[in-house]
């Protein structure tokens, strides 16, 4: 059983041990780690705080691998707080750097992860184009957790669009 309260102590001693070590990526994954717990218990001062240091971190490494990870949990969050632009250039981020580094798997992720952040802007039908090439890119990929997240972010989009037979469609898919 998931234990927040146990995995965030044991993240902060990680972290602790990390720091003292100087071994700056694990450093990085520990913030990451416990930013997206913070996030997820609706602390998001902490979490915005301890990401946006992770980022820097990798960004000073050029770990753009963990990076990907760091800037996608960003683009969720700078949504949830409602600032998109600030939302949509991490999802660009990541998806440039799923295409300098071949990274097809995330590549559809983050595909529909924008989608989402379009959507809030009201952009609906450019989002159900990302949405088309996420599902697209994880068929081609066979990743089909990817092609489920992309048929759900279409189905969002166009319920939201008010295409409600063609959102239902693409609900049942996903």
């Amino acid at each position: 059983d998931y234990n927040r309260q146990e995995a965030r102590l044991y993240l902060e001693k990680s972290l602790q041990l990390q720091e003292a070590l100087q071994v700056s990526w694990a450093i990085a994954a520990s913030l990451s780690g416990l930013g997206y717990l913070a996030w997820t218990n609706g602390d998001y001062g902490s979490a915005l705080q301890r990401l946006e240091k992770s980022l820097a971190i990798c960004q000073n490494l050029g770990d753009q691998w963990q990076e990907i990870s760091v800037v996608g949990m960003l683009g969720w969050l700078y949504l949830h707080l409602g600032r998109l632009e600030e939302s949509e250039q991490q999802r660009h981020r990541a998806l440039n750097l799923c295409q300098l580094l071949g990274n097809r798997s995330s590549l559809a992720f983050q595909m529909a992860a924008l989608v989402y952040t379009l959507g809030w802007q009201g952009r609906f039908e450019e989002g159900q184009k990302w949405a088309e090439k996420s599902i697209s890119a994880s068929r081609e990929d066979g990743s089909l957790g990817a092609e489920g997240f992309a048929e759900l972010a279409l189905g969002s989009s166009l319920l939201l669009g008010g295409q409600y037979t063609r959102a239902y469609q693409a609900l049942i898919r996903s």
